[in-house]
């Protein structure tokens, strides 16, 4: 079998669907003086995969899939089935997967910089 080695230079020469991300990112970056602001995971959310998963009667998750493949996942969790709200347990759970964001685009935007 043959193994394929993908790297964030790969990204870059085009081609790619997360060549546009990579790109914004790279924007982002001179724009705000080599930081993220929110407003950029916001977008980066909004051209994102987002699903919602009840993994167990007191627990929720949400996994956002990025055009580069990376995923990242929020959990949310109450502590007796009764109390579980669907909306409130997604809303959680999504404000988790978003603040797991945060790492996975700057470990990008360091090898940009």
């Amino acid at each position: 079998m043959k193994q394929i080695q993908t790297t964030i230079y790969d990204f870059l020469e085009g081609g790619n669907p997360s060549f546009s991300l990579v790109q914004s990112l790279k924007e982002e970056l001179t724009k705000t003086e080599n930081k993220i602001s929110p407003s950029f995971v916001e977008s980066v959310v909004a051209i994102s995969t987002i699903k919602y998963h009840h993994l167990t009667p007191t627990m929720r998750a949400c996994t956002i899939t990025l055009p580069t493949g990376h995923e990242v996942v929020g959990i949310a969790q109450v502590l007796d089935a009764k109390n579980d709200n669907e909306d409130i347990g997604n809303a959680v759970a999504l404000t988790r997967a978003k603040n797991e964001l945060w790492p996975l685009l700057g470990s990008i935007a360091k090898v940009l910089i």
